[in-house]
């Protein structure tokens, strides 16, 4: 696949001297079936530089090619959440990890690995950074809903998200996605940190600009992603312009919107409804025909504490608008196992036959107001029909679904997974093997599931591993296969309580994550906890609800 974006850099490569009157070339591809090759693919094109922005990074495809670029001389720099929700897994922080070690063995000394996070000693200028784009070469941006997750990403054959993915070959787009993340990086605000080791050389070094592209082969013929043509593409951002931008768009529909997300929250700060909410209705009541397809919140339902559901009672707002004053709007929730998906994770909307939002934005407030967002509104019938087409055949498919109208059921309450505080202790014990034994994990209808099984009756052991570049990863020495998929990794967390557990993450061949976590006993030190088996589950550790997939056990022994 490498190389296979080279024609595009060229092309945008010419655009740096023209108007804004050409046509923009697009790329369009989704989850779960073709955001991975188009995210690979781009990256692995990459002559002189990316810049990348990122929730969520645990795809080892992705990382695999970031690491690749980087020991190729590309100039990488990359910002990612430092406290997602649930927190960072250990899969995450050992692809961190991974990163920072190619990033300082390569020889121009000029990468960066920038996490936001409170702990950098500031206050944080976003709640969260949920934007998922990169920059390439100063001449393609690629954006999407999806995180570079297995599910947000997934490998051909296994399920995966609902979302949308667009590579737009433009350098005047390109130097406003750079704006924002030179924006972001800038570790003067305090809430961010550069998790790359530096000496005053290594700094000096820094300010080399990145070589230019050269002159690339020439490409093979492109069938799997033909280009579509767009004649503008509006960048929108959380907090500054992504409201208002919205808000523009839905206001100018004159015949059809089509909305698909995983989040549409009603109420902002507890009023009657939120401005986004408010501006649907408007255009139904002017005549605009209205779709709207919803995740279902109760895949990530869990027992324990009651979690108010958003989608179901927006649905229901809209049913009661469209029956009581005649309004041409309707809801669906989801039917994810009749389209083949995890859940619906995407953030879109298409309007009037050329418009098409591809975003990171969910329609809630906090994602309007406090979180760093980052979306494209493109103008393209080109664009617009392969993404409606994809709407259409996720709104035959919902068709069925029991929640679009039947208001008991849209207001009822889901429950979540309890919150717990958890820490990750700075632990990554010395000398000592962990041996990991799966038990039998039943078979499901999905190809996923099914991927599970195959770590039935699985052994994993191997030595504790402290990563080079930080105390809070760990490896596992379990095999000579250095691809990210090949590696496991290892955290010891505490709860609020004070209980430690022992997360043990890997990858299946299908390139899921999955999980294995054993809660370990009294208040003893890790290393004390020798010869003893401890009851342990198997998690999918990519899935929306984290579900338990069976029984497994877990032993620490000091290496001999």
């Amino acid at each position: 696949m490498k190389n296979l974006f080279w024609f595009l850099s060229s092309i945008a490569a010419t655009t740096l001297f023209c108007s804004q009157s050409y046509a923009l070339d697009i790329r369009a591809a989704e989850s779960p079936t073709n955001d991975l090759s188009l995210t690979v693919s781009t990256l692995e094109s990459a002559q002189s530089s990316i810049y990348l922005n990122i929730y969520e990074l645990t795809s080892p495809d992705i990382t695999d090619a970031l690491i690749d670029r980087i020991q190729a001389g590309v100039h990488v720099e990359i910002i990612e959440e430092g406290q997602p929700v649930g927190g960072l897994s250990a899969a995450a922080r050992g692809i961190q990890s991974q990163l920072v070690s190619a990033m300082e063995a390569a020889p121009s000394k000029i990468d960066h690995l920038f996490e936001m996070t409170s702990k950098a000693g500031g206050k944080r200028r976003f709640k969260y950074d949920h934007a998922k784009y990169a920059v390439i070469d100063d001449a393609m941006v690629l954006i999407g809903s999806e995180n570079y997750s297995p599910t947000g990403n997934p490998e051909p054959g296994t399920l995966g998200n609902r979302g949308w993915e667009v590579l737009i070959a433009d350098s005047g787009l390109s130097q406003q996605f750079e704006s924002v993340f030179n924006n972001d990086k800038n570790t003067a605000s305090k809430d961010v940190e550069d998790l790359v080791k530096t000496t005053a050389t290594d700094l000096a070094s820094r300010k080399v600009t990145p070589p230019k592209p050269t002159t690339p082969p020439t490409a093979p013929a492109l069938t799997t992603f033909p280009v579509l043509s767009a004649t503008a593409a509006l960048q929108l951002t959380s907090p500054n312009t992504s409201l208002t931008g919205v808000l523009n768009a839905i206001n100018s529909a004159q015949k059809t919107i089509d909305i698909e997300q995983m989040t549409f929250d009603p109420n902002w700060k507890g009023a009657s409804s939120s401005p986004v909410l408010d501006a649907v209705l408007a255009a139904a009541r002017r005549g605009v025909t209205v779709r709207v397809l919803l995740n279902d919140e109760s895949v990530f339902a869990h027992s324990g504490e009651t979690s108010k559901p958003k989608n179901p009672v927006t649905l229901a707002q809209f049913a009661s608008a469209a029956q009581s004053d005649g309004l041409p709007i309707s809801g669906r929730i989801a039917n994810i196992k009749a389209m083949g998906v995890d859940y619906i994770h995407n953030k879109g909307m298409l309007i009037d036959g050329n418009q098409t939002l591809i975003s990171s934005i969910n329609w809630d407030e906090n994602s309007f107001q406090n979180n760093r967002e980052t979306a494209v509104l493109i103008t393209s019938s080109d664009v617009f029909n392969h993404y409606e087409a994809l709407f259409n055949q996720d709104w035959a498919n919902s068709e069925t679904s029991s929640s679009a109208l039947d208001t008991t059921e849209l207001t009822s309450s889901f429950v979540k997974k309890p919150k717990s505080r958890e820490s990750v202790t700075d632990n990554c014990p010395d000398s000592l093997d962990l041996t990991a034994e799966i038990g039998q994990i039943s078979s499901q209808d999905s190809s996923t599931d099914q991927d599970f099984t195959s770590l039935s009756g699985r052994t994993i052991s191997g030595t504790f591993q402290r990563s080079a570049d930080s105390s809070k990863s760990c490896t596992l020495s379990d095999t000579d296969d250095k691809t990210s998929k090949q590696h496991l990794f290892v955290q010891i967390k505490t709860n609020a309580a004070g209980t430690q557990w022992i997360w043990l993450e890997g990858y299946t061949p299908k390139g899921k994550l999955y999980s294995v976590r054993a809660r370990l006993p009294g208040n003893q030190k890790v290393s004390e906890l020798t010869g003893v088996d401890f009851p342990a589950a198997v998690f999918d550790g990519s899935g929306p609800g984290r579900e338990r997939l069976g029984p497994a056990t877990m032993e620490l022994s000091k290496v001999k």
